[in-house]
Formats: structure tokens, sequence, C-alpha cells
């Protein structure tokens, strides 16, 4: 068995760190009491100085004391994240259950220690570790970001290569004029020229056909991840890359390009793809990005020869550019949006306009796809919508949305499917939808979806 395969959501391994995380936590209760005896007054006597003590079980005060202080801390976290924002992202409140297990495990390891066995001590200290590992795999089965061992280790993309590489495979083409039986994902920093953002590393795929020669001019599909979150999330956990490669593997090697970058400069930032305080991102976007893919990768040049797809608040992102920057983009991919842009866990425009637009209510709703399908009219692109019926407010928000682009002019597809706000639904919305984004740049046919689930 390839052991990078082995699923870490579902199967027998969160069965295994439930199991072993809550045998340590009871074995590292004392259970039974121990004895104390006093040394004898001289060695040739055996009358000891005081009889033998037995001390009460310390199960009892690790329990007595353990779990309110495990409440009492979560409770805190709790209230702060619910008065200050600590968090500035939802989640369900099942999380809090999960994470209190690590200070009821740190409680009970630190009540017990004195008195305790060495053997005891060290089952103490995996407990702690155990419950951190476990409060992972829940939040991770949740949101289904590390789908298997191979993305825990770091294995990012199926077919990641070098500059060496990649040339090496132009090489190869060039004697042999054979197209290779996958594509290529490399990771490149894309300097913001005009923008002056500095972004971490994007992940480009490369279609079998770009390693011809002449590199054929292919279109771009720029894919903006969630936050918190980064580019590689979207070869890690929605395999864009594996979903582009059968794509083109069954049209002669042939795709658009895939470019991830970063719009957010850091995990937990939160641009919201505009230009701020925070970074010209939307500048980075909409000129650095697609400058480079042309000079680098040599893609398309043609009016429209690029799309745009999002994750959660990348869809948001993939929206609001298109519909700012329509001489740009033909398409765009919602999947699992909101509505608005938003520094907060709900839409929340006062909040939103003095963090990124210095208080300027005119420049927010320049940015908010909800103005700016009410007050513009739109010819010539189109979206994708596609979103879990449990996901509660990005499904209202694609219900708020579709009819005000189909008002407003866009073609629009819509797709609802089972599911929540995880990568189960972002993978198969990426699936569903990249063959109508390559058909919508020109890159191939019409796909037999398109018919049932688009209308304008």
């Amino acid at each position: 068995m390839d052991i990078d395969s082995i699923s870490v959501i579902d199967g027998w391994f969160p069965t295994v760190v439930i199991v072993l995380t809550i045998v340590a936590l009871l074995a590292s209760l004392g259970w039974r009491a121990t004895r104390t005896r006093r040394r004898p007054r001289s060695p040739s006597s055996d009358e000891w100085s005081t009889p033998e003590v037995r001390r009460r079980p310390a199960w009892r005060w690790q329990l007595l004391l353990g779990v309110p202080i495990a409440i009492a801390l979560v409770g805190l976290t709790a209230l702060v994240d619910d008065g200050v924002s600590l968090i500035p992202y939802q989640f369900p409140n099942s999380f809090y259950v999960w994470f209190a297990l690590i200070p009821l495990a740190l409680a009970f390891c630190a009540i017990g220690w004195r008195g305790a066995p060495w053997w005891r001590r060290a089952i103490s200290v995996i407990s702690v570790a155990l419950a951190c590992l476990f409060a992972f795999t829940f939040v991770n089965q949740h949101y289904q970001y590390y789908p298997n061992i191979g993305a825990l280790l770091g294995k990012e993309a199926q077919f990641q290569v070098s500059d060496a590489q990649l040339t090496q495979a132009q090489a190869d083409y060039r004697k042999t004029k054979q197209l290779p039986n996958h594509g290529f994902t490399i990771s490149e920093a894309i300097p913001g020229t005009e923008s002056g953002f500095h972004g971490r590393a994007a992940y480009i795929w490369l279609p079998p056909v770009w390693v011809e020669s002449p590199t054929p001019k292919l279109p771009v599909v720029e894919l903006l991840h969630g936050t918190p979150g980064g580019p590689e999330d979207w070869t890690r956990a929605a395999f864009a890359d594996q979903t582009a490669q059968a794509y083109a593997l069954a049209h002669g090697g042939k795709a658009p390009i895939l470019v991830m970058p970063d719009v957010n400069g850091s995990e937990l930032g939160d641009t919201e793809c505009v230009d701020s305080s925070l970074g010209r991102v939307e500048t980075y976007l909409t000129d650095d990005v697609p400058a480079y893919m042309r000079k680098t990768f040599h893609a398309s040049t043609a009016p429209q020869s690029f799309a745009v797809a999002g994750i959660s608040a990348g869809g948001m992102c993939a929206v609001m550019l298109t519909l700012r920057h329509p001489d740009i983009y033909t398409a765009f991919g919602d999947y699992a949006g909101l509505t608005s842009p938003t520094v907060s866990a709900g839409v929340d425009p006062a909040k939103t306009t003095a963090a990124l637009f210095g208080g300027n209510s005119d420049e927010y709703n320049e940015h908010d796809p909800l103005w700016l399908l009410k007050n513009k009219k739109f010819s010539d692109i189109a979206g994708w919508f596609q979103v879990g019926l449990g996901d509660g407010g990005p499904l209202a928000a694609e219900r708020t949305l579709v009819p005000l682009a189909r008002a407003a002019g866009v073609l629009i597809c819509v797709k609802e499917m089972q599911g929540q706000h995880d990568y189960t639904v972002f993978a198969q919305a990426f699936q569903d939808s990249y063959p109508w984004l390559s058909y919508r740049l020109k890159s191939g046919p019409e796909p037999p979806n398109a018919a049932s689930v688009c209308s304008s």
C-alpha cells in the first residue's frame, strides 16, 4: 500500500486516533492509592518512625480540578472570540469540545505528576500530544484540508517539478516529438512589479502541450485560495492539477494553464483581493500575474484569455474581479463565496469599509458584487456558482447573487450539491466547472452539462 495515499479523513486512521487518545487519558489518571513508609529509626531496628501512610487515589483531584480548568479555559476562549472576534472565521461550536481535551490532558498531567511512577508520567505526556492530534483530526475531517498522509508530509502536487526538470521536458519533446502523458506543476514567486505586493510562491500547472516548440499561447485560469489558506490548497486538497490533467488527456494534451497565486501574503491574512493598506492585491492579480504568465509561460495575449475561480473568500474575489475587469476575465467560478468583501465572519460593510477602504463607502460599493450587479450591466461574461446545501451563508449568498447576475446580463451556471464548507465540495465544484471554463476560454468543446445548469 502507498503510505502517501492513506486517508486521514476516513477509514481506520481517525478511529485509531480516537481510541489511543481515550486510552491515554484514562491511563494518565492515578487509579490506585499509593503507600508511603518512613525509614526505620536505626539500621538494626524494625520499628518505623511513623505508621504506613495510604494516600488517596490521584484521579479524584485530577478530575475534580482538571475538568473545571478545561471547561473554564475553553469557555473563556469562546467568550473572548465572540466578543472581539479573536478568530475572524466561522467554525462549528463543536470545535471547542475537541480542543477542550488539550487543557484537560495538560491538567491531568500536571496534577497527577507528583508521586506518579515514571510510566504514568510518560503516558501523561503522550496523552497531551494525542489530544492535539485528536483535535486536529476532527477539524481536518470537517474541512478536509489534509486528505491523506502524503499531504501531511508535505506532498503538494501530483507531478511537481523544478525549473530544470521543466526545461528538460521541453528538450525531450524536441528530440522525440512525443507529448508527455501528464502535465507539470511548478512553484514560483510571481513578483509584484506593478503592485509592489509580496506574495508567497504561486503554484502553476502546465498541460502536456505546453512543452511543444514553439510554445503554444494557451489561455489561463487564475485560482484564488480562501482565507485562511494558501496557493498549495488548490493542488493538495482540491486536486486542481489532477482535474486539469484528466481533462487534458481527454483532449489531446491541451487545456488552459492554471495559475494559483497568493492573495493574502500570509496564512492568516485577509486582503479580500482589493488594493488597500494590506497590499495592492487587485493590481497584483489583474496586472502582475497576467503579465508574468505571458512573459514567462507564453500565455495567450488575446482579450479575455483569462478566467478566474475561487474557494470561499476567493470565490467572492473571483466574482468581484470579473465584474470590475470584464476586459481581462471572460468567466468566473465562485465556489461557496459570500456576497461581498468582508473582514469578519459575516458580511460587515461598516467594519470592512473602515479596514480596507479607509472609511470610503464609495470604494466599498465599487468592490461589492451586490452593488455592481444592481448598478451596472454586463455582456460577454459568464459565471459558475457551486455550493453545498449544508453551507448556510454561502448558499444564501449564491441564491442572492444569481438572480442579480442574470438581470445584469451575465450568463450564469448554478449547481447546488450535498455537502458543507469543505474541500469535498470545492474539489467537486472545480471538477464540474473546469470543462466549462475551458469552453469559455475557447480551449475545448462545450461540455454536455452546460445546457442543464447554465442560463442567461
